[in-house]
């Protein structure tokens, strides 16, 4: 019988270090490459539009949102369809995705990357299921901003 696959990567277990699960990337044929567009988001910037950026988490093996990816961000806007693909794979353990939408606010590096410097425009839960058809739209949620946090459609092909 053969061993399992080492579900913390090839490393070494440290009993003092809490080891993070490796997300499964996508094979050929059996990956969703989706595209993002996002319309009617609201106004966050003071003197100007919004800076969007899309980011993607995936739920990993204890149930627990894992950040996967992200698009590159785009300035001074209110709808935009961002370049970037990202391709999730297509297996049991990855039935659902989430996507938050953020107006990036510092550009810096090392700042960029930090979401805790940027504002939550919203979010939504999509099943793959959903993305059948080849495309869906839905809207994305923010309580802080009644509910209301713009729209994101998406377009999808397995790769």
């Amino acid at each position: 019988m053969a061993a399992a696959a080492a579900p913390f990567g090839e490393a070494s277990l440290d009993a003092s270090v809490v080891p993070i699960m490796k997300l499964a990337r996508a094979t050929p044929g059996n990956g969703l490459e989706i595209q993002f567009s996002v319309s009617d988001i609201p106004k966050m910037d003071t003197f100007g539009k919004s800076d969007p950026q899309l980011v993607l988490y995936l739920l990993d093996y204890d149930e627990n949102w894992q950040l996967f990816d992200k698009t590159e961000f785009v300035r001074d806007t209110t709808e935009c369809t961002f370049t970037k693909r990202i391709t999730i794979p297509l297996d049991q353990n990855h039935k659902t995705f989430k996507i938050d939408l953020y107006d990036l606010d510092k550009f810096k590096a090392g700042e960029v990357d930090d979401l805790s410097n940027h504002d939550h425009i919203g979010s939504a839960v999509v099943t793959i299921k959903k993305l059948e058809s080849g495309a869906y739209t839905t809207a994305l949620y923010n309580p802080k901003l009644s509910g209301d946090g713009g729209v994101v459609a998406m377009t999808a092909r397995q790769v």
